[in-house]
């Protein structure tokens, strides 16, 4: 899709979301999150990629560990569990490479729903609506079959993995913005 749809559907999400409350403080926030519908996604505002980018590439990784010390120092306010279970990030060169159409630098993969986060030094945020119906949880399973395809059963994975890996069965492009990797033993390498 052009660059121009891309931003006008980010855009709507963004307002969906509630985080489109935000967006006229982009340009003075050094990240901010992105509309998902389960990990939590974090793009650094970096010069040279963003309209109004404040954050320079040579400042990418202590950006990087200072935006993990501040979210994973975050517990639940009910049961004073982390609420991160991990964080993956992007390199500093994937980040500003123009044919890799990453969606967000940080990818958090979160410990268990919650709506209440406490830091040490900010206090307590929320409780805040979850905006989500059910009870959405990042579990589940994939039962494929087909040419190709070994029997055996396969080590956990993203739901985000599913996408690329039914794109490339399909042997298409995925569009952005793909978060997941294709699963190899399912889509071949």
């Amino acid at each position: 899709e052009a660059p121009a749809v891309m931003s006008s559907a980010r855009e709507r999400a963004d307002d969906m979301l509630f985080i489109g409350n935000y967006q006229p403080y982009r340009s003075q926030m050094r990240a901010f999150a992105l509309p998902t519908f389960g990990d939590g996604y974090l793009r650094l505002n970096l010069v040279g990629r963003e309209r109004e980018g404040t954050v320079s590439i040579h400042e990418y990784d202590d950006e990087r560990r200072a935006m993990d010390a501040l979210v994973t120092a975050c517990r639940d306010a009910r049961t004073g569990e982390p609420v991160v279970e991990a964080i993956q990030w992007l390199s500093a060169q994937d980040a500003l490479d123009p044919e890799g159409r990453r969606y967000a630098d940080g990818i958090i993969e979160w410990a268990r729903p919650t709506d209440a986060f406490d830091h040490p030094d900010v206090g307590t945020i929320g409780p805040f609506p979850l905006h989500r119906t059910g009870t959405h949880q990042g579990v589940g399973f994939l039962w494929a079959s087909g040419p190709g395809i070994a029997a055996g059963d396969l080590e956990e994975r993203s739901a985000l993995d599913l996408p690329p890996t039914i794109l490339r069965l399909l042997d298409r492009q995925a569009p952005p913005p793909p978060a997941g990797v294709p699963i190899s033993a399912i889509a071949g390498a």
